[in-house]
């Protein structure tokens, strides 16, 4: 897959904190993607956690962190999930992006 939310697949077991990576991108370039052209705040890497991203195949480069608030607005997460699909659809064109979308920079 181009997107991937990395987590529990159940909504039970899952809480307001998301983490993604797209596919031959590193997380930070999706976070300075996000950033830049949609001035939406997310968290790129490892998060003090590598032994959990070791885990979950996401090492060494970790994943994009996404925490919306109890203020965030519906209309909010619609534009970050938006943004996200916009971003694994032009990882090419960005920095420490592979143009076929198998790599990592």
């Amino acid at each position: 897959p181009r997107l991937t939310v990395h987590g529990p697949t159940s909504l039970d077991d899952r809480i307001a904190v998301v983490s993604v990576t797209v596919a031959g991108c590193r997380p930070t370039a999706v976070a300075d993607f996000l950033d830049q052209r949609y001035d939406i705040a997310v968290r790129a890497g490892l998060h003090c956690a590598p032994g959990a991203h070791r885990l979950l195949g996401t090492f060494p480069h970790g994943t994009v962190r996404i925490s919306p608030g109890y203020f965030s607005t519906d209309d909010e997460i619609d534009l970050c999930l938006d943004a996200l699909r916009t971003a694994a659809d032009q990882r090419g064109e960005m920095v420490m992006c592979d143009r076929d979308g198998r790599g990592g920079g």
